[in-house]
């Protein structure tokens, strides 16, 4: 059955405001199973199912290699349309509940991993999200717009790069799988998408400390870095222009130009060992 006809069938439009945009790339898809399936995962997590381009497949995986699934749908119509195809299988369960509102620690287990063509409204926030877990996933394999994607690849080098690029990198391992175009979808975006393959990658102990820290280091983007260190995290001025002075950064620098590698040295150093 095609995808015109599965939406016929179900009396359903697709929700621009949950962006329902529906992979149809066969090949796309087989990519994506065969990443997230690639180390051996004893728990698939899914948001937004839709008409089962993914999870049709993964279904298959639960049966052949004792994979649990867990299904978090928004929609109350494709919630009720899965909640009704998954009886009679074992080990899955399924959500009618906003992914970002969701209690994820009730759900994450050892060697999870999350797959979904994510509704490009939440991507970022859910990768940041998941990177504050006390109890991480083992790997994600995320669909975003493709400009996204390149802002959490990005150096510092590159205009993209920023809060998001540092957040990404400080916690995840990440690698592009594929891009895709509107083409690969229905109904047809109207922007490039990428596929990216995320593995854990651990390298800051206090994480939500972290974030806060790298929040007020980019509070004000255009302002020089201390100045925002000072009004936003609470930290003296003259202290700051000390640290800064014993790892060799400028007092002038904004945030946008400190590496990876810079932001955890002068995060341990601020908080005296929190890495």
């Amino acid at each position: 059955m095609n995808i015109k006809d599965k939406l016929e069938q179900l009396k359903h439009l697709p929700q621009k405001s949950l962006g329902q945009n529906f992979l149809i790339n066969e090949q796309h898809i087989q990519k994506i199973i065969d990443k997230a399936l690639v180390q051996n995962p004893q728990k698939i997590i899914e948001i937004g199912p839709g008409l089962g381009a993914l999870t049709d497949e993964l279904l298959l995986h639960t049966d052949s290699r004792s994979i649990s699934l867990c299904i978090i749908e928004l929609d109350v119509n494709l919630y009720q349309y899965w909640k009704e195809k998954i009886l009679g299988y074992e080990n899955i369960e399924i959500y009618n509940q906003d992914a970002l509102k969701f209690d994820w620690s009730k759900i994450i287990s050892d060697n999870s991993v999350l797959v979904s063509n994510l509704p490009y409204q939440i991507s970022s926030s859910i990768v940041i999200d998941r990177s504050m877990d006390l109890v991480p996933l083992n790997n994600m394999v995320l669909m975003f717009q493709k400009e996204v994607a390149e802002r959490m690849l990005a150096k510092v080098t590159d205009s993209s790069y920023g809060f998001l690029s540092v957040i990404v990198q400080s916690f995840w391992k990440v690698t592009k799988v594929l891009d895709a175009g509107p083409k690969d979808f229905f109904p047809a975006p109207k922007i490039a998408s990428r596929v990216l393959h995320f593995e854990k990658s651990e390298q800051i102990k206090s994480k939500l400390k972290f974030l806060k820290f790298l929040k007020a280091c980019f509070y004000q983007p255009r302002k020089f870095m201390i100045s925002n260190l000072e009004s936003q995290y609470n930290i003296a001025k003259s202290k700051g222009l000390e640290i800064f002075k014993k790892i060799d950064i400028s007092e002038k620098i904004r945030a946008e130009q400190l590496t990876v590698e810079q932001f955890h040295e002068l995060f341990k150093l601020i908080n005296e060992g929190d890495l």
